[in-house]
């Protein structure tokens, strides 16, 4: 299955086949699958340009019943793929959701744009500020100390 995401028929019929009667707690309209994408394209927008976002995966899920709600919940999990300009609904799936569970959407680069994000990352930084590398003359003691501190710093 790819259905773009603008195509809220084909979207909203795959999701009513996955859902049944079911709407609480579920994604039950295209419009609710875009409300939880634009986490993704936030997502994707803090580390890759949107030239690159091509490839990347993101699966979403809506929220979960209150925390005093004893039982786990019938839900809906929505896996989308980006296109060169849009969102494609990939699969659609139920999944059990826990109380207290807060809408999602996780985002899975491709190899490639994992790569670009930490180039993107350099890049960006450069942009943006002058920045200090470890002398080439640093003893290996020396870099692994720098090291440590920037894991520390970033609580790593």
């Amino acid at each position: 299955m790819k259905i773009n995401l603008k195509n809220d028929a084909k979207v909203e019929e795959q999701l009513k086949k996955v859902n049944g009667r079911a709407k609480q707690y579920t994604i039950t309209t295209a419009e609710q699958v875009r409300e939880i994408v634009k986490l993704a394209d936030e997502k994707l927008a803090g580390v890759l340009p949107k030239s690159a976002w091509q490839g990347a995966e993101a699966t979403c899920s809506a929220s979960g019943p209150s925390n005093s709600y004893k039982y786990s919940a019938k839900s809906t999990r929505v896996v989308l793929q980006r296109g060169s300009s849009a969102w494609f609904v990939v699969k659609v799936e139920e999944r059990m959701i826990n109380p207290g569970s807060r809408r999602s959407c996780h985002v899975q680069l491709t190899a490639e744009q994992t790569v670009a994000a930490s180039i993107y990352a350099e890049k960006k930084l450069n942009m943006n500020f002058s920045t200090r590398k470890v002398s080439e003359d640093a003893s290996q003691s020396e870099k692994d100390e720098v090291i440590a501190s920037a894991r520390k710093m970033l609580g790593l």
